[in-house]
């Protein structure tokens, strides 16, 4: 029987030997340094002002790799000798390249190799140095859903742009249908969404929304004082949605009603 699976995709990394680097640092400097067993670890980096600029999307192009580092690249240093991703890295410095929101290329790749991939995309406004521009970003960042057995799961990882499967207490995480629904639901508004981890959603009543562009919708309703919000867990990834619905677009979901899993 298929399951829904939950696939992780995060920034591809890549490394290469860096000598020595010597520039202006205009963008605020950071540097951490840690004992890792008997290895000295430093990472030295410069995050980018943004001083009114978008940074992903414009600054930094998506799906294009970047060298992580405002004015210079983000370099991690090694004492001794380490083992990264399976692979092993001798002592010395190296510097950081990333590729941000390959999230689409990787959907493609998947789709061409016969996968059933699901990646929700919203739309959302973001703001240019000279004009206002409408694109098109994944609901959730660095995340795609596949429809497969797990056995075929291996399936996944040679795709370029896989890091790994994401887990659940140590098995692949598993995502319900009324989850992947509300995801579709959600993506099919066409709104961008605030995100919110779900340590901070308390309990509240399960509704289903049958009114309007959300209809069909299972999500809670809290109460916060003399106000109400709505949400939308996903608890696979321990995150929520804030959606604004009326309440009249609400019904409440009974405790002995079933519930779609």
């Amino acid at each position: 029987m298929k399951k829904l699976l939950l696939l992780a995709l995060v920034c591809t990394l890549s490394f290469s030997v860096q000598a020595q680097i010597e520039t202006p640092a205009p963008s605020p400097a950071a540097k951490i340094e840690q004992k890792v067993g008997l290895t000295d670890v430093s990472v030295e980096y410069s995050r980018p002002a943004m001083r009114g600029r978008t940074i992903f999307g414009n600054l930094v192009p998506f799906g294009k790799v970047w060298r992580t580092g405002a004015n210079a690249r983000t370099k991690v240093t090694f004492s001794d000798d380490v083992t990264v991703g399976g692979n092993t890295l001798k002592a010395g410095t190296y510097a950081i390249f990333t590729k941000p929101r390959s999230e689409k290329k990787v959907y493609q790749r998947m789709l061409n190799e016969d996968i059933e991939a699901f990646l929700p995309m919203v739309k959302t406004v973001r703001q240019w140095s000279d004009r206002k521009k409408t694109v098109e970003v994944p609901l959730i960042s660095s995340y795609i859903f596949v429809h497969m057995e797990e056995k075929n799961l291996y399936r996944t990882l040679p795709i370029q742009g896989t890091v790994n499967v994401l887990k659940h207490l140590g098995k692949p995480a598993k995502i319900r249908a009324v989850e992947i629904e509300n995801l579709r639901i959600l993506s099919g508004t066409g709104e961008n969404h605030q995100i919110e981890s779900c340590i901070n959603v308390l309990s509240g009543d399960a509704v289903e929304v049958i009114n309007g562009p959300f209809m069909g919708l299972i999500a809670t309703c809290l109460r916060e004082g003399q106000n109400h919000r709505v949400v939308v867990k996903i608890d696979s990834l321990g995150s929520c949605f804030n959606v604004n619905i009326p309440l009249s677009f609400l019904r409440k979901i009974e405790k002995k009603e079933p519930v779609k899993v």
